[in-house]
Parts: structure tokens; sequence; C-alpha cells
């Protein structure tokens, strides 16, 4: 087929992709912009310099098809935005691609931008200087540079002391700025605009990493550190920046003080002692000192959180601190826990520590009896099922039978449940539903023992 033919066709394409006036759900959101993504990569492989124009208008027709279906798409996940903007941007390339004149180019945008009643542009600054060719670049930024200086002039400049008491003009401005200044590795533009809008610890990162590419590494730590301490002095809730400590210590290893860095990641553990903090630690621990470093760790991660004790003792194959962590533990306690921590540690337990797993497939069943999640049923009977086992070949049935009593006196009324739970008592449930597969399976080879017989 001709690439004329694959463009004819492409107009089809994107009205059925888009499907105008049907409602996409949540749940349907991430099939639908599946679809949306394949047919832009198909147009995305025509618009090659040779297609690229013919390309512009397909762009142009989707982006508008996209906005159209705004209001039936359900994007509580974010990912219809985001495509909207790869699809704006692609749009940007293919008229750079064309030879259109990047004045109108830039016009087009910022009508796109200022029209945007869905925010789906909002933050498609960072995007759009990694398309941008130089000349587009340049104008974007001269016409962003005048908005935010309007914008400063109007606002009043009492009272300013950080970007948060500016008007949104300004802030958002002021964000753009900073993206190109960014691209361009140009810190002095960066930090004209801190001075005038004071300093966040977002900016610090920023320049900081620049300075950093740079091999500019004492100015790029002098930043961290006023970024850390920045943090310390008032909440930023979009101009945080949770990379500093790491970045810092990189930058300390990198000017041959391993020894610094070490201690900045024990600092950290020692705030916040979890799995990911363990891991920054080991790090920059040298393998001699890991076992000495290790057990610190150990000791102090017991005043930790339960989940966190959990998560580092599985990783660590610390057994018998997980051992006397769960036995210490209320039933309540360990069904506020996500499965996602218990049960890995209830599977590596149960071989060598059967109480204490069958501890946590009891509150992991429970939690899905009390949260009344009937979809889950069977899953929470499985584990059930487990802990009576476990309690049974361990001479700790009176838990087993304590538990009963609490089930059948708080959970009776809990129809499709507690059927399978007396299954479970008296020893006829063969677990969880079985896939088409697996009894069918099953069923042949009954049939071929019965057959034998």
């Amino acid at each position: 087929m001709s690439n004329q033919r694959r463009l004819e066709s492409m107009v089809s394409d994107v009205e059925e992709a888009v499907n105008l006036g049907s409602f996409v759900s949540y749940r349907q959101s991430w099939d639908y912009v599946r679809r949306l993504e394949t047919v832009k990569s198909k147009i995305d492989g025509l618009a090659t310099k040779k297609a690229a124009k013919q390309c512009v208008p397909l762009y142009e027709m989707f982006l508008s098809g996209c906005y159209e279906k705004a209001d039936e798409v359900d994007d509580s996940s974010g990912c219809f935005g985001e495509f909207f903007q790869e699809l704006f941007c692609s749009w940007i390339e293919a008229r750079q691609n064309a030879g259109y004149e990047a004045e109108q180019s830039v016009y087009q945008m910022f009508k796109w931008m200022d029209n945007d009643e869905y925010g789906f542009l909002h933050d498609v600054q960072e995007s759009l200087v990694e398309v941008l060719d130089r000349e587009g670049l340049a104008l974007f930024e001269a016409r962003i540079k005048s908005r935010f200086r309007e914008a400063l002039f109007k606002a009043d400049p009492t009272n300013r002391k950080r970007i948060y008491d500016y008007p949104f003009d300004v802030r958002r401005n002021a964000a753009i700025l900073k993206s190109i200044c960014l691209a361009k590795e140009d810190t002095d533009s960066y930090q004209s605009l801190c001075d005038e809008l004071g300093t966040t610890p977002k900016d610090c990162e920023n320049i900081a990493k620049i300075k950093r590419k740079n091999r500019q590494l004492r100015s790029a730590l002098i930043w961290v550190d006023k970024g850390l301490d920045l943090e310390k002095t008032a909440t930023w809730p979009n101009e945080s920046a949770w990379g500093l400590p790491a970045l810092k210590r990189n930058l300390l290893v990198e000017l041959g003080r391993k020894k610094d860095a070490v201690e900045s990641a024990w600092s950290g553990f020692e705030a916040y002692p979890s799995e990911f903090a363990y891991d920054e630690l080991m790090k920059y621990v040298s393998r001699k000192d890991r076992e000495r470093w290790h057990k610190k760790a150990m000791k102090t991660v017991l005043s930790a959180s339960l989940p966190d004790i959990i998560n580092l003792s599985v990783k660590t194959q610390e057994w018998e601190i997980l051992r006397k962590s769960v036995e210490n533990a209320g039933h309540e306690e360990l069904e506020a826990i996500s499965h996602f921590t218990t049960e890995k540690a209830a599977e590596e337990l149960e071989k060598i520590h059967p109480i204490e797993a069958a501890k946590i497939y009891r509150a992991m069943g429970m939690r899905i009896v009390k949260g009344k999640k009937s979809r889950h049923y069977d899953i929470a009977l499985d584990h059930l099922r487990k802990a009576k086992k476990l309690y049974s070949e361990n001479k700790r049935k009176d838990e087993w039978l304590f538990l009963v009593e609490e089930v059948r006196r708080d959970h009776s009324r809990k129809y499709s449940f507690i059927g399978g739970f007396e299954r479970i008592v008296s020893g006829s449930y063969a677990g969880r539903y079985q896939s088409f597969e697996e009894r069918t399976k099953k069923r042949w080879e009954k049939r071929l023992s019965d057959a034998e017989e």
C-alpha cells in the first residue's frame, strides 16, 4: 500500500479509535488509550519529512477528536491526558518536519495552551522544550518571557516571600522558563528567576543537577545543602525535592568523601528505617563493613513500623526478627497491613516458624472478611484453611478454635463466606475456585483412574 493510501485510511482509523458518542469508564480507559496509541504510532511512522505535511492535518483531526471526547472519558488515572500531551508534541514535530513557519507553529501552540479547559497541557512545557527546534524554542522562550514580565508587573510586590505568594500567571510562566533553562543548562538565568521569586527545594535540585553534569561538584553540593535546609523551613507542596539526599550522597562519593556519604545514608535510615533506606545505606557501605552496618540497621529497624520491620526482615532473611515481631503483634495490628507485605512473609515463615505463619494467614483472611470484600472470600477461605492446617499440625488447635468462635459470632450473616468457612471447620473444603482447565484436567484424570479400576 502506498503512503498516500495509508494516509487516507488513517482518517477512518482515527475516527474509529476516538469513537465519539460512547462513554469510557475508568476501567476501560487503559485499553481505550492503548487503542489510541496504536493509531498514533502508525501516523508517527508515516510522519517523515517526505510525508510530514500530509500528516499534520491528521494530527490536528486526532487532537480535536480527543478534545471532543474529553467529557466522555473517566480519566481519573490521567492516562488520557498524558496521551494528549504526547499527541500534541508529535503534531509540533510534524509541523517542523514539514517546514511550516516556526512563528505560526508557536502561535497555534499558545492558542491551544491558553484555551485548554481540561488542563491536558498544564505541564506540557517539559516535553515541548525537548521537541522544539532551535528557532521554535527561541520564539517560545521570548513569548513566555514577555508573558512572565507582564504578569509580574501586575502582581502586588508586597509580602512576596515564596513562589506560592505570586498569582498563577506568574508561577506558570516561571515554571516554563525554568524548564527552558534546564533544557539549555542555563544556571545563570535559572538563578536570576530564583532571586526574583524566591528559591524552592526543587529549584536547588535542578540547579545542582546541571552543575553536577558540568562537573561543578562543590557548587552542586552547596545547592543541595541549601535545598535540604529549605525543606526543613516549610512545606513545599509541588516544589519539594525528595531526591536531594541521594543526590548529596552521590556528590560526596564523587568528591572522594565516601565516609560522609555513608554517614548521610545512615542518618536517613535512622530517621526513617525502611527497605528503601536500607538499600540506600548498603549502596555506599564497603563490602568488608557490610555485616557491621547490617547488624546496626537490624537493631534500629525494631523501632520502625510493623510493615517496615516485616518488609526488611523478609528482604534480609532475618527470620528471627520477623518471628518475634509477628509473635508480639496483635491480631488487629496484623490485619491492618496490606497483603503485599504479609503474603511473602507468611510463605517464608511457613517452613521454619509455622505458628507465626498461621497467625499471618489468619490476619490475611480476616482482613478480607472484616472488610466485606465478598469478591475475594475464596482467597480469604484459602488463607484460613492454611491457618487451620498450621495450627493443627503444631499443637495449637486452641488458637484455631478461638478463631472459629469469633467468626461464628461476628460473621455468620456473610452467607457467601460462612458456608465455605464451615466446610473448613469440618475438613471438607476443597480450596478456592478452580479454573475450567484445572477442573477438566482433574475430571480427565479421575475418568482414567475409574476406567483402570
